[in-house]
């Protein structure tokens, strides 16, 4: 080979390297904190074409060849996992659907030009250098003849000749390759009837749904030896319990300093790659609101594995939008949204608090309870959740503060805590102190008092089947009202509405790929809202079945209810007996106990 000739291999090896796809690839915003990650186990979860898969395998792909990523202000990310040398070998697996989805879309992405056709690549018209085509941007849009594809994410000169090894070559679907660097990937279905074993694996990518969700564990155990890294990207499915552990578990990690695990939502309409046509036709195709939720956000959208029958147009309050123009809303509701848009619901209403308290995550929720007619409208039994307060690592005094701000002076009946935690004493200050006593404490000392509990609380029931029962009671639209006996402040309760959306059943599996769905929610333990809402459904279904839920105002410019005289009787006696050695300031009541004047 002569000078010339080398000149021209050399040149034209520098051009392939410069249009190789990981030097070139920019995330957008809602990219980048997937590369600034440092947790171990990371999820990408999203809509359609939202750039989930491309952040992820963009993130595989330099872990495993060692070339740096930048991030969207283009300056280089610095590593954060060791990369795979000659000396240092590494193994590394890719797991996909089945062997279709190895061929079709694992090799696609990684081996093959523009990840397959849909990434391109472009002189700059004012450096002359190669970066990314943009079919958003109006000036790449006219030069889209110029455009070619990328160099694959893992470039043909980085693999060791002859290491392929083949389920079936003319398909693409291979089982592993050998990299110049050290690294060895190997390809997996997830369709195997038992989970591979036995490796020490360095890094795991999964792309899209997995068959057999129990095998999750299995693979995660093989990264255990190497500390290593885990990664999944995918357009969450309803019915794949390992996939809603792992959110449930980064939503529990969320506010930790070194997270174990971290989630990240793209959405497909700010995907800045997408044309605003293209978007609009996306979501035009779009015929309801829970397909744009689920196909535009990738929302997990529960269906038949849901606790509760929960729907957005039916059981929230919210804004008029020109886009609901044909949906048919219920005069007394839209009475409701008519208070709410005016300055909020009317201080004369009736109110209660429920509480489920945790030293990590509390959520409080704001009732208000109608008569159940007001201004030639009938309202029937209706309970409103008016605002909710999710406090994380709140002291008590700290969560009275925040109820004081809001409630004002309106009238509240009572207090509703969870009646096994109430009893708790690892949260109370004070030695001997539980849950219930430190929180009436804090409220008392914040002047926070209702007619029925004084400045404590009825302890909420503590059988969880009579809880779900009592939220589908008033989950069920109500006659001659058309509306159900739960509605929620869309604006003011996100967490509660998030929940709803979340809160599934636990299933068991029974065989293979068989699983029973059991009554009771998989995870209790993180959906704090929806345990306020239990509480507060079995203390209001009773009150509502007797006529005692809504209170004439009058009352609360009395002495006090009978509940609250009889409370203090107790209180009283107490103070002179063995029992009030403890300084207990909490009576248990149940609903409509001690009504009598």
């Amino acid at each position: 080979m002569n000078t010339t000739e080398r000149y021209l291999e050399l040149r034209a090896e520098s051009e392939r390297r410069q249009k190789e796809a990981v030097r070139l690839y920019i995330p957008s915003p809602q990219q980048d904190p997937i590369h600034q990650s440092i947790s171990p186990e990371v999820l990408s979860f999203g809509g359609k074409r939202s750039g989930k898969t491309i952040s992820i395998a963009m993130e595989f792909a330099s872990r495993v060849t060692g070339m740096p990523l930048h991030d969207m202000s283009g300056k280089e990310i610095p590593p954060h996992w060791p990369t795979p040398s000659p000396e240092f070998p590494r193994l590394y697996w890719c797991i996909g659907w089945n062997l279709e989805h190895i061929g079709q879309t694992l090799h696609r992405i990684l081996f093959q030009p523009g990840m397959g056709g849909q990434m391109y690549c472009i002189q700059d018209e004012h450096t002359n250098e190669w970066r990314m085509w943009n079919r958003a941007n109006k000036t790449d849009a006219k030069r889209a003849k110029e455009r070619q594809l990328t160099e694959p994410l893992i470039p043909s000169r980085m693999i060791v000749e002859d290491s392929w090894a083949w389920n079936e070559k003319r398909s693409n679907q291979f089982s592993s390759v050998e990299l110049t660097n050290g690294a060895k990937i190997f390809a997996y279905p997830s369709s195997s009837l038992q989970a591979k074993q036995g490796d020490a694996v360095s890094g795991i990518w999964i792309d899209e749904d997995i068959q057999f969700p129990s095998h999750l564990r299995e693979w995660q155990d093989r990264l255990t030896d190497e500390e290593g890294w885990f990664l999944w990207s995918v357009w969450p499915h309803m019915k794949n319990e390992a996939l809603l552990g792992l959110m449930e578990r980064a939503e529990r990690d969320e506010f930790e300093k070194e997270p174990q695990i971290q989630m990240f939502r793209l959405i497909m309409t700010e995907n800045p790659f997408l044309t605003d046509k293209g978007k609009q036709q996306s979501l035009g195709r779009m015929e309801t609101e829970e397909e744009v939720a689920r196909r535009n956000r990738g929302d997990v959208l529960m269906d038949t594995l849901s606790m509760y029958a929960f729907e957005t147009a039916t059981h929230c309050i919210r804004r008029p939008d020109p886009n609901r123009r044909y949906e048919i809303i219920a005069p007394a509701k839209r009475a409701l949204v008519e208070m709410w848009l005016a300055g909020g619901f009317p201080r004369e209403w009736t109110r209660y608090l429920s509480i489920d308290p945790s030293h990590t995550r509390t959520a409080c929720l704001s009732w208000v309870i109608p008569p159940t007619e007001y201004g030639g409208y009938t309202f029937g039994n209706l309970a409103i959740c008016e605002w909710e307060v999710v406090a994380r690592r709140w002291s008590a005094t700290m969560l009275a503060t925040e109820i004081f701000n809001r409630a004002g002076n309106k009238n509240y009946e009572a207090y509703i805590m969870d009646k096994r935690a109430g009893r708790q004493t690892h949260t109370g200050r004070e030695s001997g102190a539980n849950v219930f006593q430190v929180y009436a404490d804090a409220f008392k000392a914040k002047g926070l008092y209702s007619r029925l509990t004084g400045n404590g609380f009825v302890p909420g029931v503590d059988i969880p089947s009579v809880r779900f029962r009592c939220v589908r009671d008033l989950l069920g639209e109500q006659p001659g009202t058309g509306m159900p006996s739960i509605l929620l402040v869309e604006e003011a309760c996100p967490e509660t509405k998030r929940e709803f959306a979340k809160y599934r059943k636990k299933t068991e599996m029974r065989g293979e790929g068989m699983d029973s769905v059991l009554d009771e929610p998989a995870n209790p333990r993180i959906f704090d809202c929806m345990a306020s809402l239990e509480y507060f459904s079995a203390f209001i279904l009773p009150a509502f079945m007797s006529g005692t839920a809504w209170v004439d105002p009058e009352n609360y410019a009395s002495r006090g209810s009978g509940a609250f005289r009889a409370a203090q009787k107790i209180l009283n006696r107490r103070s002179n007996q063995e029992e009030g050695k403890n300084g207990s300031t909490v009576v248990y009541m149940q609903a409509g106990e001690y009504t009598s004047d």
